[in-house]
């Protein structure tokens, strides 16, 4: 149920943000007798990824699906003055073709941090939480905290949450030596 209530917030904020957005005014067409009032449409380009499982990936036929993708397909049928177009780009890169405007919407599970905070606006009430985990190959036990990778190559995503995690502590843990 909170996952629920989570969803229908973030729907309710994107909504909100995108209808003030709008900087094109209703144009109302009418003959005679009758009332019709068109509404130009917008297209909101949406820089999205096609890798990362469960949020915004390729199906088996090569269609873009995910959490992220059918948020965002569910609030683009919510307004009908705006079409969404869903353009493929790598991590890192769309959220720097945000902040050149060349996407509207940055939509590939980016988590807030104070540095994306100073230059992106993200909903007030977040529909997603993440956790970091260590895993290791079963049977490995020298590894059981984070202390235990001083030394050691971590794989992370460049520019991603946990990228900038692992930056900051490194920075500000206490090295042995």
């Amino acid at each position: 149920m909170k996952k629920f209530i989570l969803v229908i917030s973030a729907i309710v904020i994107i909504t909100s943000l995108l209808a003030g957005c709008s900087s094109s005014p209703s144009t109302s067409t009418a003959t005679p007798g009758t009332s019709t009032t068109t509404t130009p449409v917008t297209t909101i380009v949406v820089g999205t990824g096609n890798d990362m499982q469960k949020f915004c990936y390729l199906d088996a036929n090569g269609n873009l699906v995910g959490f992220e993708i059918d948020l965002l397909t569910a609030v683009d049928k919510l307004l009908p003055q705006y079409q969404f177009k869903f353009e493929v780009a790598d991590f890192a890169s769309i959220l720097v073709g945000l902040g050149t405007q060349k996407y509207d919407i940055a939509a590939h599970y980016y988590a807030w941090n104070p540095t994306r905070a100073q230059s992106y606006l993200y909903a007030g009430v977040p529909y997603l939480h993440y956790s970091y985990k260590i895993t290791v190959v079963k049977g490995r036990t020298d590894i059981q905290s984070l202390s235990d990778l001083e030394g050691k190559t971590v794989y992370v995503a460049s520019g991603s949450n946990t990228a900038n995690y692992f930056e900051t502590y490194n920075k500000t843990a206490k090295k042995t030596d």
